[in-house]
C-alpha cells in the first residue's frame, strides 16, 4: 500500500483540488467554511501536508462542487500508466 504524501499520484489529486477550487472562484476560507474546517486545514491539504480520508475527499469535492469519480479516475489513470509500462 502507498502511505507517502509525496507519492506522485497523491500530489496530482491534491494539485487537482487546488485547481478546481481557483477556477470555481473559491478561496481556502470559502472551502474551510464549506467543510467546517479551519483555512489551515485546507491549506495543508493542498500543500499535501495532510492525508484525506476518503470520506473526506468526497466532501471536499462536494464543497467545490466536482464529482468526486473525477478526481479518482485521475488516480487510476496515473497509476495504470505507473505499475504496467
Amino acid at each position: 500500500m502507498i502511505k507517502s504524501l509525496a507519492h506522485p499520484d497523491y500530489l496530482a489529486l491534491t494539485s487537482w483540488l487546488k485547481t478546481i477550487r481557483k477556477q470555481k472562484g473559491l478561496t481556502l476560507r470559502d472551502v474551510a467554511e464549506r467543510i467546517d474546517e479551519p483555512f489551515q486545514t485546507v491549506s495543508k491539504i493542498e500543500k499535501a501536508q495532510r492525508n484525506l480520508t476518503i470520506l473526506e475527499y468526497v466532501e471536499y469535492c462536494k464543497a467545490i462542487e466536482v464529482d468526486p469519480a473525477i478526481g479518482l479516475d485521475l488516480i487510476v489513470k496515473l497509476s495504470s500508466k505507473a505499475r504496467y509500462r
